[in-house]
């Protein structure tokens, strides 16, 4: 499932918002579970790669495949692709989408 390119404006001074990069490489496919388990109420939302949405959902599936296989107890639904790239301005969000998770998010892992 991919995250509406709107970052929600409940998220806001709700549950703690976690933004991850790194998620598809060998790093992030360990962190993710452990910040999933260890912060139970957190939303962990991953920048993901990708040339268009089809590549983003790719990549996102075969994580969530992977953490099915050897994390099978682990709240999946808490988990958002953000499509973008690090190495581009904004993180390559749109700048209004940038600019609501400088105001949500609540710790930041760059893997």
């Amino acid at each position: 499932m991919l995250i509406s390119l709107r970052v929600r404006r409940e998220w806001i001074m709700r549950e703690p918002t976690i933004l991850l990069t790194g998620l598809t490489g060998i790093l992030g496919r360990e962190i993710t579970p452990r910040l999933l388990a260890r912060h139970p109420d957190a939303r962990v939302l991953a920048i993901v790669r990708g040339r268009n949405h089809g590549q983003v959902a790719e990549r996102m599936d075969e994580v969530q495949r992977y953490l099915r296989l050897y994390w099978p107890e682990v709240d999946l639904s808490r988990l958002f692709p953000l499509p973008g790239d690090v190495s581009r301005p904004f993180l390559g969000l749109e700048e209004e989408v940038y600019r609501r998770l400088t105001r949500c998010v609540t710790l930041i892992i760059h893997g």
